[in-house]
């Protein structure tokens, strides 16, 4: 039995958007109520008083009605806003339901059914515009697609019922008595808007726009400035034109066919509730299925397509058969199919073309479209209906006229979706910048001498680069007052861009500077001026002594007295003399001392280790050596930064590495990515046909700044359809278990495998366009994530569109895998093809009936210590029949790490397959109660997670607060290093996880997740 939830599923309603759509359909509902009332009145009527006459005449006098009410109504919607133009609209209709009974009360001639049919013409424009303008602002791009044809199928079962009604009517007081429904229903409709506007806030003022290409004048005074709106608005023209010929056959047929006046009525009558009844069906039942085989252009061709087959057909069967009961049979399905693909499937995908633009925009094309061009369509029709009636000229003479309406409804549907497509794309890219998109010169000089000013160090230095690149003259003027800006950074971003002009400045102040590079920045300005240095050299500050040998050594290379300062450092045995020398070494580029670089590279200090790797990264002759180090944990990323400028030299030197550890091969790969050359390109093809997804996913990433060629088409495809087979296993294992952590592991996996996909993806289509579909997509708008979906659809193969839409929209029915299945797979591949913290879930709900305990004992001795301590306590648990994630082989497991920092502020929202990166880089330290954790004013270079123990935070004398176990502090450091703000004191005995910025920097650039914390 279906549910309601699963009814709701089936429809592609989501929870917290069946109060809107049910209202939608309810408003649409009674709107539908009152429209259909009107219709059966003014045909009624107008059947009655030569409708070959009568209807042409009463399509012309519609046309203009609707194109005077359309402009109104767009010039109240500009002036006033949706929301007030929707309630006035609903008003005005209800006020117009009143004058049409007045009318009918009088009499039923001629005039007064043109006038009838003219009334209802107007109302049902005025209840579109309302009832489609608010319901384009409500929905975006793909709520529109999936909700539209369920929104807008309210009024089918309405007018199936009017039709109904309609066969009961032949009286004069009948008719009232319609109208009088109709009234009460508009007013119902009123209530229904109210309530919509109460819970939507309804914003159509901006009108930003998307840098554009070049347009006619044409196109930017009349149709808003988009293409897209004139080729939308000339379709719905020549759909007008064709649905008028074919709904005037359809009656004038029914009209030859019967004479009796309630025959004629009833007829109608039947057709039209069996026509809404069937559309409502197609609409709710099988639009949106139908949209999401077809596409967005098939399922807008379909109509056309229809309409032409149809009236070559009837024109045929008239001239062959001549039968008037065949010919009614033809008029009557040809009505029906052409009504139903309009109401069900034409009307609701054609609005959906709108939903890319601005809201400004969106409403205005959707005013010209039914305001303006549909009504043109209807008076042309009209018009070429009564001079075929009026010159008396047979069908056989002028259906060939009418044919080329559906012909050229095709060719312009066919180029409004191109300008769609470029529409989407400009929607990703949009960007709304305040004012013109280039301020004028002047503004900007102003602009910038005003920033120099700023409190804000980052816009003073912006202004100061503004002037080095165009006033270079007046930046020298400002530099003394920026000198002693009270931000450290902007003091010394000024003196880096300090050259000659050092000469006239009084710089001796700074070497007092609170800022170590300030002060050695200053001492490298002052040792580049003509006169002694000894003083500068035998400063007890370390930063001054390096500025100092710096400047001058940069002056002139064989300056004894520097040369002298720089030996002593080298033969020094402290570990800060031997680093500075190294940085000076580094800096300068001096070839003559390899031997005391490669002597760093085997030194027992980490620090000067760093600086040496640092330093050899230019030493080609040293390349051995730090292919060596790249395989220590320690120093890997480091050595691997420093190793691009000989990869470009020599490449063949790092073959080894092809072969190296997963690891390596990573790093290889980010390597790669600097090198753009032919050969590099290779050996990223190569890495990232490898099984281990890690080292794909990088090799994927650095192929990036590759160009696509023909010729590796058929691999990334093979990558594709390899991928595609992973994401429908884990889409399937996610609702193995229903469990929030299952549920997040299974899920941060299904976010890695579709970003790669968009790698893939990129190297086969439109590089660019999939790069700002990524970005999209992950982008908090929910209407540019719906955009974004939408231009997938439009550019990669089906399968992995409804992939997508599968994830990111919950909508289409998945059949789930069982957790036995889900949990072997994933131990059978293992880090392969998951990361760890995904592999350890898995571990832990390994059971007796999931397979054989191999699969378990395998990771006993793994050595990533999270896997081998789940596996561990998974068969510590198995054997006691407990469960499986109860136990703990330490007091400080790694699941429990990961559970620490994902209860901090700092990491609740980043992902437990991330987390479980950061345990490696975690250093446990231990604090006796009473010492000193930070001092205020230390440069900060690392974050504390408290293990166990608490803390006390000061400012000088005063108590900021106390923290214990789970608390973090610091954390600020991570990004930037600088002074402590605060001194931390263990209270009492401590035990804390210390997080390095250089581990947690290189972390992020393995893992890019992590940038998220």
């Amino acid at each position: 039995m279906l549910t309601t939830d699963g009814f709701r599923r089936y429809l592609g309603i989501h929870p917290e958007e069946t109060r809107t759509v049910w209202l939608f359909f309810l408003h649409h509902f009674l709107l539908g109520i009152g429209t259909i009332q009107l219709y059966v009145a003014a045909n009624a009527i107008l059947l009655e008083n030569d409708p070959a006459t009568s209807l042409p005449l009463a399509y012309i006098a519609s046309a203009i009605g609707m194109i005077l009410i359309g402009k109104a109504y767009a010039h109240y919607e500009h002036h006033l806003g949706l929301s007030s133009v929707a309630l006035r609209v609903l008003w005005t209709v209800s006020v117009m339901t009143l004058l049409v009974m007045l009318v009918v009360w009088v009499g039923h001639s001629i005039i007064a059914a043109i006038g009838i049919m003219v009334g209802y013409r107007i109302i049902y424009l005025l209840t579109s515009l309302e009832f489609w303008g608010v319901s384009a602002v409500v929905f975006d791009t793909r709520q529109g697609k999936r909700l539209f044809s369920i929104i807008s199928s309210g009024d089918m079962p309405a007018k199936a019922l009017g039709a109904v009604l309609a066969a009961l009517v032949h009286a004069h007081a009948d008719l009232l008595t319609l109208l009088g429904v109709s009234l009460l229903a508009f007013l119902g409709a009123l209530f229904t808007l109210k309530l919509t506007l109460r819970s939507h806030a309804i914003r159509t003022r901006d009108r930003s726009t998307a840098r554009r290409r070049p347009q006619s004048r044409l196109i930017q005074q009349l149709f808003g400035g988009s293409e897209l709106v004139f080729f939308m608005c000339l379709s719905i023209l020549t759909v007008a034109c064709f649905a008028t010929k074919i709904e005037f056959n359809f009656f004038l047929d029914v009209k030859h066919r019967f004479h009796d006046q309630s025959e004629v009525i009833a007829y109608v009558s039947y057709w039209l509730a069996g026509t809404y009844v069937l559309a409502m069906l197609v609409k709710l039942l099988l639009s949106r299925r139908a949209l999401d085989r077809l596409g967005v252009q098939n399922s807008l061709l379909v109509l056309p397509l229809v309409a032409l087959i149809g009236l070559l057909g009837l024109s045929i069967t008239r001239s062959v058969v001549g039968d008037e009961t065949v010919l009614l049979v033809w008029a009557c399905l040809l009505y029906v199919s052409v009504e139903v693909i309009r109401r069900s499937l034409f009307d609701a995908v054609f609005l959906v073309l709108f939903q890319p633009l601005t809201p400004h925009q969106r409403l205005l094309g959707h005013t010209l479209a039914k305001g303006m061009y549909e009504p043109l369509g209807l008076g042309l029709a009209g018009l070429l209906l009564g001079l075929s009636q009026w010159l008396a000229l047979s069908e056989s003479k002028v259906i060939w006229f009418w044919l080329i309406f559906p012909v050229a409804t095709g060719l312009l549907i066919r180029r409004a979706y191109r300008f769609y497509l470029h529409t989407l794309g400009d929607a990703l890219s949009r960007r709304f910048l305040p004012g013109e998109q280039v301020a004028l010169p002047g503004e900007i000089a102003l602009a910038a001498e005003q920033d120099l000013t700023s409190p804000s160090p980052e816009r003073v230095l912006a202004a100061v680069a503004w002037f080095e690149e165009n006033q270079p003259t007046l930046l020298a003027q400002k530099t003394l007052p920026l000198l002693r800006h009270p931000d450290a950074l902007v003091r010394l971003g000024v003196l880096e861009r300090i050259g000659s002009e050092a000469k006239q400045m009084p710089l001796q102040p700074l070497l007092a500077d609170t800022h170590p590079q300030v002060r050695q920045r200053t001492a490298q300005l002052l040792a580049q001026q003509p006169g002694p240095i000894r003083e500068l050299l035998e400063s007890p500050d370390r930063g001054i002594q390096k500025g100092a040998l710096l400047g001058r050594l940069q002056k002139d290379r064989t300056d004894s007295i520097a040369r002298e300062q720089l030996d002593r450092w080298i033969n020094a045995f402290t570990e800060e003399e031997q680093v500075a020398a190294l940085e000076v070494i580094r800096h300068l580029y001096l070839t003559e001392y390899t031997a005391f670089v490669q002597k760093g590279l085997q030194s027992t200090r980490p620090a000067v280790v760093k600086q040496a790797i640092e330093t050899a990264g230019r030493h080609s002759s040293l390349v051995p050596q730090l292919l060596t180090l790249l395989r220590d944990r320690s120093y890997g990323r480091a050595t691997l930064r420093n190793l691009r400028q000989a990869a470009s030299e020599n490449l063949s030197a790092f073959t080894p590495l092809l072969d190296a550890p997963v690891e390596q091969r990573r790093m290889l790969a980010q390597l790669l990515s600097t090198l753009q050359t032919p050969e590099s390109e290779q050996w990223l093809m190569r890495l990232a046909g490898e099984s281990d997804r890690t080292v794909r996913e990088t090799a994927l990433h650095s192929l990036r700044h590759f160009s696509s060629s023909a010729e590796n088409r058929l691999f990334f495809e093979a990558l594709l359809s390899e991928d595609l087979a992973l994401a429908e296993r884990i889409q399937a294992g996610q609702y193995a278990a229903m469990d929030a952590e299952w549920q997040s592991a299974l899920g941060y996996e299904m976010e890695r495998v579709l970003k790669r996909i968009l790698r893939i993806l990129s190297k086969l289509y439109d590089a660019e366009a999939l790069n700002q579909i990524q970005q999209s997509l992950q982008h908090p708008s929910q209407e540019r994530s719906a955009n974004a979906l939408e231009m997938l659809e439009n550019l990669v193969p089906r399968p992995v569109y409804r992939l997508f839409r599968t994830q990111l929209e919950a909508s289409a029915s998945i059949v789930p895998e069982s957790m036995a299945e889900s949990v072997a797979f994933i131990l059978e591949e293992g880090t392969t093809l998951f990361t760890e913290w995904t592999v350890s879930v898995a571990l832990r709900r390994w059971n007796s009936w999931v397979g054989d305990p191999k699969l378990v004992t395998a990771y006993l001795s793994h050595p990533i210590h999270l896997l081998s301590e789940s596996a561990e306590n998974t068969l510590a648990a198995f054997e006691k029949n407990t469960p499986m994630h109860a136990h703990a082989t330490s007091s400080h497991s790694a699941h429990e790490l990961v559970q620490i920092l994902k209860n901090t502020p700092l990491f609740a929202s980043t992902a437990e397959n991330v987390l479980a990166s950061i345990i490696p880089i975690m250093k446990q330290v231990h604090y006796p109660a009473g010492e000193v954790i930070i001092r205020k004013g230390d440069l900060g270079d690392s974050m504390f997670v408290i293990l166990s123990g608490e803390i006390e935070i000061y400012d000088q004398d005063t108590l900021l607060a106390e923290m214990g176990r789970g608390d973090l502090f610091g954390e600020l450091a991570l990004l930037d290093s600088e002074p402590r703000s605060a001194t931390v004191i263990a209270q009492t005995a401590a035990t804390l996880f210390r997080i390095d910025q250089e581990d947690f920097y290189d972390l992020m650039e393995e893992r890019d997740e992590a940038c998220g914390t």
